[in-house]
Parts: structure tokens; sequence; C-alpha cells
């Protein structure tokens, strides 16, 4: 499971990678090839985010004369919708006089790096809610976290049962990939969206699926990414 690169955050089209972006895909693919990792399959979700980041690792192959697999597209792991719901409940809650909410809304936002705190603070309240159900009443137009982690674990039985014995990866974004991971751990809901937090841009965590058992191997490798400044989680 390999998380996109760097996406274009406060812009007004989030799903595209940044420049950084871009170069930790390659980092990627680079590392992986360099590795001999070879892939029976490659499985994206549908964003714009996951074919650039898809697009990058297949460079980082292509650049050491190594095959890669034809690309899938698969709907299952397109990002949740946390994001949207943030924006639609924020200003009514705020209204209603929630404190937190309105604490978060009056932090100062003078530089680039206060917005991006904001946004960050009032994101991370609001799903850690919503994945509960809490707002599922007053977010009925969009997907319920429910929702999207039947689709995210139909998404990887589907594969399961179509590629016995096989190493696959699926380029999405942080909540399938905590999904995932969270499912294995026995993780509860909350913590899954802890986790989604911390996942860096264009790491890999791996999971070993078989009849018996599903088993995490590796989460939120990236040793790849040798320059720390080019670390990132948004």
């Amino acid at each position: 499971m390999i998380r996109h690169g760097q996406a274009s955050i406060l812009s007004d089209n989030y799903d595209q990678l940044s420049d950084l972006g871009k170069e930790q895909a390659e980092l990627l693919g680079e590392y992986l090839a360099s590795n001999n990792i070879h892939f029976d399959r490659v499985i994206m979700g549908p964003l714009f985010r996951h074919q650039q980041t898809t697009e990058g690792i297949q460079k980082g192959y292509l650049t050491r004369n190594m095959s890669f697999p034809e690309i899938e597209t698969m709907e299952a792991f397109r990002e949740h919708q946390g994001p949207a719901v943030v924006r639609a409940l924020a200003p009514k809650l705020v209204e209603e006089g929630d404190k937190r909410a309105i604490e978060i809304a009056n932090m100062p936002m003078d530089t680039r790096n206060d917005k991006i705190r904001q946004h960050l603070r009032m994101f991370e309240y609001i799903t850690k809610k919503w994945v509960t159900g809490t707002y599922d009443d007053v977010a009925s137009d969009y997907q319920t976290w429910a929702a999207f982690t039947d689709k995210v674990l139909n998404g990887i039985n589907d594969i399961v049962a179509s590629s016995k014995n096989q190493h696959i990866a699926v380029v999405s974004s942080g909540g399938p990939v905590s999904v995932l991971v969270g499912q294995v751990l026995g993780m509860s809901q909350e913590k899954i969206m802890e986790m989604n937090w911390m996942i860096e841009n264009a790491s890999f965590s791996e999971v070993h699926i078989s009849s018996k058992r599903r088993s995490l191997r590796n989460f939120n490798c990236h040793n790849h990414i040798t320059d720390p400044n080019k670390i990132t989680t948004i």
C-alpha cells in the first residue's frame, strides 16, 4: 500500500502533486527498482494524484530498464470525503457555538504555516468525531466513514480473490492505507483516523494476506527519501 506524493495543500486544486511530490514518487520507484522489487499487478485509485504518483514510480523502474505491469484503476481506493465534510461542517459548528471549533477558527493565520496548522487542527477535530458516525445525520450528503471503510476492504478482498500468490502494489491515499493496516491490527476507528494523519507522502506499508491471516510486515516506510527536508505528511 503506497500513499501518494505531496499534493497541493491550500491551492485551488489539491488533487495534483507538487514538484516535491513528483520527486518523492520517482525516488520511491528508483528505490523499489534498485531493490529488485517486482510487482505482478499495480493498482491505483482514481484520483489524479494517484495517477501522477504511479507514473512517477513507473518512471523510476523504466530509468533502470525494469519492466512495470500495466496500470489498473480501482474506484475502491478513492480517498474518503473527510475534507469535504470538514469544509461543510466547520462553519456550521462555529455558528452553533462549538467551543473547540471556535477556538480553532480564531487561531492566527498570518503565515502560510499558520493556515496549514489551523486547517489540520480543524480537520483532526471534526474527522475524529466523523469516523464514529457523530455527524452522519448533518453530513448526509457525503459518504460516511463506515461506507468508505467497507468499500476499501471490499476492494482488498476482490484483489485477494483474483490474485493468488502475487505481489501487488496499490497506490492510493492515507485513508485506504490506514483502513487496511488498522483492520490488520484490530484498531478502533478513532485510532485508524489518527494513524491516517501520520502517514508520510510516498511511503509504503506492506501487508501479507493469506487464507489464514493478515499480517503487517512494514508500516510507513520512507527510507528512500534521504533528505529530511523532503519528508512530508501534507
